[in-house]
């Protein structure tokens, strides 16, 4: 990011500027990490003792908030969505995610796809035999893409991702580094003797328009019909997401979550970080579960969930805090009856 005035700044993002217009700014970092030439924000009231230590030369806050040792800052009603779209306006000055552009001599792309203008493929990428790839969509180094795949507009395919034959993906998906997008669904037939035999997996994986999915995570192709991702869903690194699941629109899954097969969630669900999901199962829009919880019954009412077994999320801090004072009173009960042992 290149230097821009305090109020260059403050003509993009709008609000009450304070201190000096002229600061010039060239970076933007945390609070605890930012240096005097640098732009942080606040907008999680828990941080906010983190405002009277930083060296950022200018913080935006939220209206009221505590002003930064500098003096220079710009008070906002949104914070966060401020700085977004500070990030938004100025990105052209960072550096490219990356310096190819066009089809690499040294990528393979067969004969009978079709890539639409504007269509980058980086080196010793592999684009198979008809594959449609959108305008302006980016195509990673060592990322493959495989017959009769279809890929959306302004989509950026990072590299080493796999997208699988015949898996149909939006527009302006974003696929980080690893990802496995219709790879065979976990399906084995026991035969008498106890052999297990692999289950065609025929069906495919479509993901909607703005979804992001995160670095090795793998979403697995349907048994018959489809896996989908519906539009505006972010997905982050590390999960699974297993065959004929059904995410509705605007869903958040967290790392390390496991969702099985053929569950299906409503609109605006958040899934925290290590849920496990049970297969065959329905989640009501707007559930919102709790880092760790188990899932293991449908949920018909929407809600805050934790623990297992599952429990409205009250209920869970509660036992928690409960729990662990007991466990207190237990040890002091047993040092009480050591002592009088004596």
């Amino acid at each position: 990011m290149r230097s821009f005035k305090l109020s260059d700044i403050h003509a993009v993002i709008g609000g009450e500027m304070v201190g000096n217009p002229n600061l010039p700014i060239s970076g933007v970092a945390g609070l605890e990490e930012a240096t005097e030439k640098e732009l942080s924000f606040l907008s999680n009231p828990r941080y906010t003792s983190l405002v009277s230590k930083t060296a950022a030369g200018a913080v935006i806050l939220p209206k009221g908030g505590p002003l930064p040792p500098s003096g220079n800052a710009i008070f906002h009603d949104n914070p966060s969505a401020a700085f977004q779209t500070l990030i938004n306006t100025y990105k052209q000055t960072l550096p490219p995610q990356s310096h190819f552009k066009g089809i690499s001599p040294l990528a393979y792309v067969a004969e009978g796809a079709k890539l639409e203008e504007g269509v980058t493929v980086a080196p010793f990428a592999v684009i198979e035999k008809g594959a449609v790839i959108g305008k302006h969509s980016f195509i990673g180094a060592h990322s493959y893409v495989g017959p009769s795949a279809m890929i959306g507009e302004d989509c950026w395919i990072h590299p080493h991702v796999t997208v699988r034959e015949g898996v149909i993906i939006g527009n302006r998906v974003i696929l980080q580094p690893g990802a496995v997008i219709g790879s065979c669904g976990f399906g084995f037939l026991p035969d008498s003797e106890g052999n297990y035999h692999k289950l065609d997996q025929l069906g495919t994986v479509a993901i909607g328009d703005d979804v992001e999915v995160g670095a090795n995570t793998t979403i697995d192709r349907a048994r018959f019909a489809k896996t989908d991702i519906q539009a505006g869903s972010k997905i982050d690194n590390l999960v699974q997401i297993a065959h004929n699941v059904k995410l509705g629109k605007r869903n958040i899954v967290v790392s390390g979550t496991g969702i099985a097969g053929s569950t299906e969630s409503g609109d605006d669900v958040v899934f925290m970080a290590k849920t496990a999901v049970n297969g065959h199962l329905k989640i009501a829009a707007k559930s919102r579960f709790a880092a760790c919880s188990v899932i293991a019954q449908s949920v018909t009412e929407s809600g805050e969930y934790g623990g297992y077994p599952l429990v409205p999320l009250k209920t869970f801090r509660r036992n928690y805090i409960v729990g662990t004072k007991l466990a207190d009173k237990f040890a002091q009960i047993e040092k009480q009856i050591r002592d009088l042992k004596k």
